[in-house]
């Protein structure tokens, strides 16, 4: 097998760590190791009692891609994905340099046509004493950076054209990002995006959340017993993963996904896109045997009359149509993180550029600016 950069250099880290160090901590790793196989099994165990459970529930559903008649219609739809990064870099002088990049990847003829790519980059200015976080602070503004995106793209698109937004991340921002102004706008580009049939779909990749496993003891068992089962998965992705796995070794093919649950009552942020006229829903999705599960949350207007379960039919064939073989999450937001991401290399550059530019001939600025910098 071919190593990789990042292999030969985890090897290299490893071979300079200290040799005493190095002894304690292999043998260490191995009685943890043996650990986590005893972990594994007692997992194995809970999932086979869990499936014995929840069948009859329909928490968890199998759909043969082969039967779904309209699937290629979704591979016909027009089709966004949007996704911001940034890359904070400590400054001089108590400043954060942030470079920021939003991107945007439109497919207006499928998936084989050539996509347009726009992309914002901007370097942010953050003073770290007047905010309680940096990251937190440069969260928000690469946030209103994606929204912004997507508002004025909502704006121009023409609603007649039978559409697909993929947002890389949940369609509800991290739980510190409830400022109001901030809300209301984030909520008035969904709607906008709503009023003009698009078909909105936050894919998050990291799943460190309990909505499901809560629904499922709060509305499906009554028994103390199975409810402390459940309650062994640290978070949904682990349970879900579980699940999943056990039921393609047991031969169940094709698109597995969980029951859709509405989570706009989780947390504070939630509850304050609801009050803005936004409800979220989220499912849990498997395109294949081969990839990772992947969390799907859609937002619905508070006043809508669409049926739930119908809906998120059609979120699951969006996002299977536009889905591919290596690739855990649809095509249009894919190409739209690797356009817009920013590397720390590069962000270390750019402040370097940076300082180099602002070379002065006074010694006394020359002095300070060497100090000051990170």
């Amino acid at each position: 097998m071919t190593k990789t950069f990042e292999d030969i250099f985890r090897r290299y880290e490893f071979n300079k760590t200290e040799p005493e160090t190095l002894v304690s901590l292999v043998k260490q790793a191995i009685k943890t190791g043996d650990g986590i196989r005893e972990e594994l099994k007692r997992f194995r165990e809970i999932t086979e009692k869990l499936l014995k459970i929840l069948p009859d529930k329909k928490v968890v559903v199998s759909v043969d891609p082969s039967k779904i008649n309209d699937l290629e219609s979704f591979k016909d739809m027009y089709a966004v994905g949007v996704d911001g990064s940034l890359q904070p870099v400590e400054g001089f002088g108590g400043y954060w340099f942030v470079p920021t990049s939003c991107a945007m990847v439109i497919f207006k003829g499928g998936p084989s046509s050539q996509p347009e790519v726009r992309v914002s980059a901007f370097i942010e200015k953050i003073k770290e004493f007047e905010y309680f976080g940096v990251g937190s602070e440069a969260i928000s503004r690469m946030m209103t950076a994606e929204t912004k995106a997507i508002m004025e793209w909502a704006e121009k698109h023409d609603a007649s054209d039978r559409s697909v937004l993929f947002i890389d991340g949940p369609i509800v921002d991290p739980p510190f990002l409830v400022e109001e102004k901030y809300v209301k706008y984030r909520c008035e580009a969904l709607t906008k995006c709503l009023q003009k049939n698009v078909l909105v779909i936050g894919c998050v990749k990291r799943m460190k959340a309990r909505f499901l496993i809560d629904y499922i003891i709060k509305t499906f068992l009554s028994s103390e017993t199975d409810k402390n089962l459940i309650r062994n998965f640290a978070w949904d992705s682990h349970m879900v993963t579980a699940i999943f796995s056990k039921l393609v070794i047991s031969s169940a093919c094709g698109i597995l996904s969980t029951i859709p649950v509405d989570i706009s009552e989780i947390d504070n942020a939630h509850k304050a896109y609801r009050d803005a006229g936004i409800i979220v829903y989220s499912t849990y999705m498997q395109k294949d045997a081969s990839s990772r599960p992947l969390r799907l949350d859609f937002p619905l207007l508070k006043d809508h009359t669409a049926n739930v379960a119908d809906y998120t039919e059609t979120v699951l064939k969006a996002a299977y149509a536009w889905s591919y073989p290596g690739i855990d999450i649809p095509l249009p937001v894919f190409l739209a993180h690797n356009k817009c991401e920013v590397r720390k290399g590069c962000a270390e550059i750019l402040y370097s550029e940076m300082i180099t530019r602002s070379t002065s001939t006074d010694p006394f600025e020359n002095f300070m600016n060497e100090k000051l910098k990170g």
